[in-house]
């Protein structure tokens, strides 16, 4: 009896599980991401930390005191910038990082990710951000190729495949072909149901 209970108990939570799997698939349509952070509508930079440096807030009196110290290797949007102190990010709730280019990388994004960005999902996706949707749900390398094959009338099918090479000769190694819905950007697997 308390196998069959047992049974019934992970039959409920495998299915509970997959459908929330399928909820989590569409919500990374809106997504964009740049590095390790995301990138948002008022970004208009971020910052990478390349020696341990300070992050700091504007006193009311014009100094600086320090919140914390922030570690190489971590990155921050930027959302403004003001000529103080030698140059200073504005990187949300009232902190700052100084203009360092011995600890700070600034970059400003792609005008390519902006247009990921901006681009309104009511009147439909573009064959790159079907791309896009793919390689992050997905969590696919830089190194593997994400591209679009075809469309139907409701959907773009992307390849994902890397390429494999030898001494003698190439093939692509197939991840899977995927649909993305040209309206919504929501995402299955083409192979498993192709419409």
């Amino acid at each position: 009896m308390f196998y069959k209970i047992g049974r019934i108990v992970l039959l409920v939570v495998l299915t509970f599980g997959i459908s929330t799997l399928n909820v989590e698939r569409t919500s990374a349509v809106t997504k964009v991401m740049w590095g390790k952070t995301e990138l948002k509508i008022g970004q208009t930079g971020k910052v990478t930390i390349l020696k341990d440096t300070k992050l700091v807030k504007l006193n009311s009196d014009g100094s600086l005191s320090t919140v914390r110290t922030i570690k190489m290797g971590e990155e921050y949007r930027v959302y403004s910038y003001k000529s103080n102190h030698g140059g200073l990010y504005s990187v949300g709730g009232g902190s700052y990082v100084q203009k360092n280019a011995a600890k700070v990388k600034y970059e400003t994004p792609a005008k390519s990710k902006l247009a990921l960005l901006k681009e309104p999902v009511k009147t439909g996706i573009s064959k790159e951000r079907a791309e896009h949707i793919i390689r992050l749900a997905l969590q696919v390398p830089h190194s593997t190729s994400v591209v679009y094959d075809r469309e139907t009338d409701e959907d773009y099918i992307i390849h994902v495949y890397d390429l494999i090479q030898d001494d003698v000769s190439s093939h692509n190694a197939t991840w899977g072909w995927y649909g993305v819905n040209k309206k919504t950007g929501e995402w299955y697997d083409w192979m498993e149901s192709p419409r």
